[in-house]
């Protein structure tokens, strides 16, 4: 069942952190959610490279870098696809374009973050490109089987998981593949969230829950012909989001994606798989 009190209040926190990255210039907010290098070189007319590569380019998220970079190689190549972000501020779809999609969707239940992609979009040169959608993951605007790729940051979580997957199941064309960095349910989690140590550095107004891996893998049986999840970031993760979010310090990408890369190997070799927290959710229909 849905649960529109739940959207509704995290609307709009969203709307509202939107609103205040806009109030620091669209030309700076595209540097920051797009990043500096993709956006100047794009505006200057300058090769972006080969989609996801070079990392340093293309993967934004220094607190699940190894489940960014495994969704964005796992939807690659993207020339001529349509593609659509599930949630946030558009930065995935124009990235899309930027590397040759089609066409490219934002679907947002945040009239803000829509608002905020389209600037960017149309600071960005690709305003006309861009398309924008009200609405939400349980409901997506599209014909059955016409979508080809799909990309969710730290949006899956928020969506009701069963309704969700069966409407992932149903845009997905033959092919066709989705691929999300999320959080994955673990055991430091369940610790921050009883100590309150979580509330330091959650999101304002975020509802939301870590996925776990056994509720996943239930409700994608049977709709897709690959469904894979890989977890990844141990307490190197938590120690990111507290710098990024507790403390305001950026993290580069490259650092935090050798980082726990190694970790994960570690922990892997350790048997110690428990304390992963990031998760790449990976679908081909």
């Amino acid at each position: 069942m849905m649960d529109y009190e739940r959207i509704k209040a995290e609307t709009a926190a969203y709307d509202d952190l939107a609103t205040a990255r806009m109030r620091a210039g669209i030309g700076a907010v595209a540097r920051d959610l797009v990043g500096a290098d993709l956006s100047d070189r794009f505006r200057q007319g300058i090769n972006v490279g080969q989609f996801p590569q070079p990392v340093s380019r293309w993967i934004d998220s220094a607190t699940d870098a190894v489940a960014h970079l495994a969704a964005y190689k796992w939807l690659s190549p993207i020339e001529d696809s349509l593609f659509v972000q599930l949630g946030g501020s558009g930065s995935h779809a124009i990235k899309a374009l930027m590397a040759g999609a089609r066409r490219s969707v934002l679907i947002t239940p945040s009239v803000e973050e829509g608002q905020l992609a389209r600037e960017m979009g149309t600071f960005l040169g690709l305003g006309g490109k861009l398309e924008v959608v009200i609405g939400i993951g349980e409901r997506l605007p599209f014909a059955s089987g016409s979508v080809d790729r799909v990309f969710g940051g730290g949006t899956l979580h928020h969506v009701n998981l069963a309704e969700g997957i069966t409407e992932l199941s149903r845009v997905l064309s033959a092919g066709g593949r989705a691929g999300f960095a999320e959080p994955r349910l673990n055991f430091i989690y369940r610790l921050f969230e009883v100590t309150g140590i979580r509330q330091f550095v959650r999101e304002p107004g975020a509802q939301c829950y870590p996925l776990n891996v056994s509720d996943i893998m239930e409700n994608v049986e049977g709709r897709f012909r690959i469904a894979q999840c890989q977890a990844s970031g141990g307490p190197t993760r938590y120690g990111i989001v507290g710098l990024t979010r507790g403390l305001k310090i950026k993290v580069p990408v490259v650092a935090a994606l050798t980082a726990q890369t190694c970790e994960t190997r570690i922990l892997s070799a350790l048997r110690l798989d428990s304390m992963l927290g990031g998760l790449a959710v990976l679908l081909e229909k």
